[in-house]
């Protein structure tokens, strides 16, 4: 999906990836920026994306996915009456 979140691109790959910048997925994993960044480079990132001379990879965190649930409701129950 898209965000409107400054620090996410929209995926050119699929509406359903979001792709996060390459510098917060390397903090999120404690290694060097530089080193994903030549690893993306040499393409042993899978998804890894160049975008405006920056680098993009899928995030990495799965979307939740919301189900509709039916609300069912006792129909011996009632709301009390409002006081007057």
């Amino acid at each position: 999906m898209f965000s409107s979140s400054p620090a996410q691109a929209p995926s050119p790959l699929a509406p359903d990836v979001t792709l996060v910048p390459l510098a917060a997925h390397a903090k999120a994993q404690g290694v060097s920026a530089g080193s994903l960044a030549r690893r993306a480079r040499r393409g042993q990132i899978e998804g890894a994306t160049l975008i405006a001379s920056r680098w993009y990879v899928p995030d990495p965190t799965p979307t939740a996915t919301v189900a509709a649930v039916e609300v069912q409701t006792d129909p011996g129950l009632s709301l009390p009456e409002p006081p007057v």
